[in-house]
């Protein structure tokens, strides 16, 4: 499956860069779920795995935004079963800055 995923990337001139990563993440994904076919697996499967990544991996946002991406293309370009648009997962907050003392103001 991850070879047609490759196929199918190249067809589309993605960069090879981006193809590394998104194969990267689909491999860790199917990993998670214990070798399980995408095929078989839905929203369900992505929300766990999302959860897990942010709860128990402690991911940045951007990762986990790029895990959803790399799913999404899965599931609506090569499965052809889009995700639905209601997925309900925690999502990773960004770190909040705080404000710091820099001296004296006017």
């Amino acid at each position: 499956m991850l070879q047609s995923v490759h196929q199918e990337m190249l067809r589309r001139r993605y960069a090879k860069r981006t193809i590394e990563t998104y194969l990267h993440w689909i491999k860790r994904f199917i990993l998670f779920h214990q070798k399980r076919h995408p095929e078989t697996m839905g929203d369900a499967e992505v929300e766990a795995f999302l959860d897990h990544l942010v709860l128990k991996r402690e991911v940045a946002a951007g990762t986990q935004a790029l895990m959803l991406n790399t799913l999404c293309f899965l599931y609506r370009d090569i499965i052809g079963r889009p995700l639905s648009l209601n997925l309900n997962f925690v999502k990773s907050q960004r770190p909040r800055k705080l404000p710091v003392d820099g001296g004296n103001y006017p």
